[in-house]
């Protein structure tokens, strides 16, 4: 196989039961790893991507309609990746992730960079602790036009410090702090809130045992304000903050050892819980793990939340974008999930001015060393206020062999009586060939696709019903 770059779209234009996906789009190359760990809208217009390929740290632009504009790859050591990338207020970008060294011990070193509006490099800053690991994971231009960095240091596998640093506009290193309340502590989202204190989340607990959730806010020089340790000892943690319309602090991520989604709000002056709440995708499975990345405020109120759950059989194959309206209160109001086969992780949203979702996230294949960076637009108009348990998907596929040469198997099966259509297409998102389009009753059954007639590479299969659709790679290997 030839080891291509791809990015590609799909527009998929059918009205689902619950939501319209406007389009989707893949960026990638083809049989390497590649993850997508943030947006943000651009300056420029647009969108902007943190994440990576081919081990590479990647920054993206993409236009409103999905469309690469240009990519830039950045190399230092071996597993580099941005995690976090914002628009700055001269014009540029900001972005924060870290490298691994090349040689023994092989150290995870906190990597950030200012680039111009092409993605140029201005500026880089890498800082590390002796011998012990550091990485960032989130970075925030703040009122006073300085960069706040929060993520990890001190890591030797046993004991680890949140880490919070500010630098200047020259890159220059204003103040770094560490947070503890425990052995093993880690820094994950930050936010500024309106009266320029900043607040972040993690976890703290133990290396090899159990976490507890970790909120603390600090005032604009990174002094301690308060600190809260909080939750059963189970696995668990905050993965993301906003700051509510009332001025108190909304965090999500997850809890009981990834069983669950959690979602808690605390008082801004105190830090003191006003409520939370756990989510579990299906009460039934007590083996999926439910988890939010990310949180947002919804323009017509309440929270927008972006993680991954994992319901078989009725996720989409393995882990699924996992997209939920939470109400002021912390309630669920609708939730929908979006994967392909395997395991889709959803790591950053965004809400525009009309509406419309922006879901950025990791779509792995057969396996998490051959994965792409996948972006969905959605509109959530048509969302309903149908408990969970009455909207999981409607059909699962099965596809072997894969990679295949020439014939593919397609395995159905349909839970409600439904529209199907089955299609093949290009990665340039061109149909080439339909192999379903009827009426079927809920039961089984078995498709296959012969490419004889064409290249190696890789093909799309698409599958419509009334309520969904979902999209599988397929690699022919001639």
């Amino acid at each position: 196989m030839n080891n291509y770059l791809k990015s590609y779209f799909i527009f998929l234009s059918i009205s689902l039961a619950w939501c319209d996906i406007n389009w989707s789009t893949i960026i990638g190359q083809d049989n390497t790893k590649s993850e997508g760990w943030y947006i943000s809208e651009s300056s420029h217009g647009g969108f902007i991507i943190g994440g990576m390929i081919d081990y590479k740290a990647a920054i993206i632009k993409i236009n409103y309609q999905g469309e690469e504009e240009w990519q830039k790859l950045y190399h230092r050591g071996v597993d580099d990746v941005f995690k976090c990338i914002v628009s700055t207020s001269d014009g540029g970008y900001v972005a924060a992730g870290y490298f691994t060294e090349t040689e023994a011990p092989y150290l995870e070193k906190l990597w950030l960079m200012k680039i111009n509006v092409s993605g140029d490099l201005l500026w880089e800053k890498i800082y590390s602790s002796n011998n012990k690991n550091s990485w960032a994971e989130n970075i925030i231009e703040s009122t006073d036009g300085n960069y706040v960095v929060l993520g990890t240091t001190d890591d030797d596998g046993d004991n680890a410090k949140a880490l919070l640093q500010k630098y200047n506009y020259s890159g220059d290193l204003l103040w770094s702090q560490t947070y503890t309340s425990s052995n093993y502590n880690e820094g994950i989202s930050l936010i500024e809130d309106v009266v320029g204190n900043l607040v972040f989340v993690g976890f703290s607990g133990t290396s090899h045992g159990a976490y507890k959730h970790f909120m603390v806010k600090v005032n604009s020089d990174g002094e301690t304000i308060w600190k809260k340790r909080f939750g059963n000892n189970t696995q668990q943690s905050l993965n993301s903050v906003c700051e509510d319309v009332d001025g108190n602090y909304v965090a999500t991520g997850y809890c009981n050892n990834y069983d669950d989604l959690y979602i808690v709000k605390r008082d801004a002056v105190s830090g003191e819980k006003i409520w939370d709440n756990v989510i579990d995708a299906l009460d039934s499975d007590q083996s999926d793990t439910d988890q939010g990345n990310q949180i947002i405020l919804s323009n017509e109120g309440g929270f927008y939340i972006l993680g991954s759950s994992n319901v078989w059989p009725t996720s989409m194959g393995q882990d699924d974008f996992w997209l939920l309206k939470i109400d002021g209160s912390g309630e669920l109001v609708w939730d929908e999930l979006f994967g392909f086969q395997w395991f889709d992780y959803g790591h950053s949203l965004l809400e525009l001015d009309n509406g419309e979702i922006i879901l950025l996230g990791t779509v792995e294949y057969e396996n998490s060393y051959d994965s792409d960076i996948w972006i969905l637009n959605v509109d959530p108009n048509e969302m309903n206020s149908e408990m969970i348990e009455n909207k999981r998907i409607s059909f699962y596929s099965k596809i072997f062999p894969n990679p295949f040469n020439p014939i593919i198997n397609i395995n159905l099966s349909i839970n409600e009586n439904s529209k199907v259509k089955v299609n093949v297409y290009d990665i340039k998102g061109r149909e080439i060939e339909n192999l379903l389009n009827d009426y079927k009753v809920i039961g089984d059954y078995e498709l296959s696709w012969d490419a004889s007639n064409f290249s190696s590479g890789v093909y799309l299969l698409k599958i419509i019903t009334d309520k969904h659709i979902l999209v599988n790679k397929m690699v022919l290997a001639k």
